[in-house]
């Protein structure tokens, strides 16, 4: 593989997935307009909200009895999950395994679904695991089958991960008797059964994050162009039920989906972020910035999160229609919405996190 072609990959895919508050109205004539505050403002509640921090590590879920569940992110210090119970003391923790590293993990009802590989740029060698909180069950669920192979387009990342409702998607790459191809598979942990979603030859594109939020996955096709490191890319909204596909949005630098039925946001453009209700067919635009970068989009059924190439973050109310710019500066890797948090890394400090609740 081509040492040159793999970083610059890898910087183009860093790019686009991403260690005083003001209200600002969605008008697109008018993007940077300022609005007066109003009495009961939901986004205004947030200006008191708690700021809680944590060293080397940042916040994946809230379970429904109050334990939190947390990713150890710096191998040098160390590499796991763990989770802690209201007084914050550590009662249950995942290691990774030997030389590797959990480089992501999600949380569906008791179960901790996770991702590891060696740590190197590829990750050809993941390997994708479930762990129940309760009982201590570990099942294996994927693991990487591409490991040495030869392609002309340098795309031979680890698996990308989601999970709702036991159900488990995950987008990465396969090697059969006659070429690599990209594939969207799924796993029913209830039921013990795969199904393959989506599948094209690796030298014919790739497929992005997806997002699973019960009955309906998201996920965007794509393929890097090397000569001018731009990926054009097509977002896919899947029907679990019945199999239907339908084609959100297609073009340059389509990508970067999350679900919260009944909404999907994506980036639809290195400025623009698109809103799209489900129920309603309804699409709507919520910025375009130009030349102002944004990044890490991410949702739940209030709120949609992202920063900017500035790093700033916001966060934008679906019911009231306005964003808040929650901090001018000084983010990094964030915002990101778990559930009822939302969390960030701060800039300039290795590996620590910040979070909000969002309720």
């Amino acid at each position: 593989m081509n040492k040159v072609k793999l970083c610059l990959l890898i910087i183009v895919i860093l790019i686009l997935g991403g260690c005083s508050i003001k209200s600002t109205n969605t008008d697109l004539s008018n993007d940077n307009i300022i609005i007066d505050k109003t009495n009961g403002n939901i986004l205004d509640e947030l200006e008191d909200k708690k700021t809680s921090s944590i060293e080397n590590a940042h916040p994946i879920a809230v379970l429904d009895d109050g334990r939190k569940v947390f990713l150890q992110v710096n191998p040098e210090v160390d590499n796991s999950i763990f989770v802690t119970s209201s007084d914050s003391s550590i009662i249950f923790k995942i290691n990774a395994g030997i030389s590797k590293n959990i480089y992501d993990a999600k949380v569906m009802g008791n179960w901790i679904v996770y991702v590891e590989s060696s740590n190197d740029m590829t990750k050809s060698d993941w390997a994708l695991y479930a762990k129940n909180i309760d009982d201590n069950r570990r099942i294996e669920i994927d693991k990487g089958k591409v490991v040495n192979a030869k392609v002309k387009t340098p795309t031979l990342l680890g698996a990308l991960i989601a999970a709702s409702n036991d159900k488990i998607v995950w987008t990465a790459f396969e090697k059969d008797e006659k070429s690599v191809n990209a594939i969207v598979k799924l796993y029913d942990i209830e039921n013990n059964t795969y199904k393959i979603i989506d599948r094209l030859n690796v030298e014919d594109g790739e497929f992005g994050q997806p997002g699973l939020d019960g009955d309906w996955l998201v996920y965007d096709i794509g393929k890097i162009d090397m000569k001018s490191l731009a990926r054009n890319g097509k977002l896919v909204l899947v029907n679990l039920k019945n199999n239907e596909k339908r084609i959100l949005d297609e073009g340059l630098r389509v990508s970067g989906a999350s679900i919260k039925f009944p909404y999907v946001v994506w980036n639809s453009g290195d400025s623009i972020l698109k809103l799209y209700n489900i129920k309603t067919k309804e699409e709507k635009t919520i910025v375009n910035w130009g030349m102002t970068g944004v990044w890490n989009s991410s949702l739940n059924d209030k709120f949609i999160s992202w920063n900017t190439n500035g790093d700033g973050l916001y966060i934008y109310s679906i019911e009231k229609g306005e964003i808040l710019k929650l901090k001018d500066s000084g983010i990094t890797s964030g915002g990101n919405i778990s559930g009822n948090i939302l969390w960030w890394y701060v800039k300039g400090e290795k590996c620590k996190s910040e979070w909000i609740t969002l309720d």
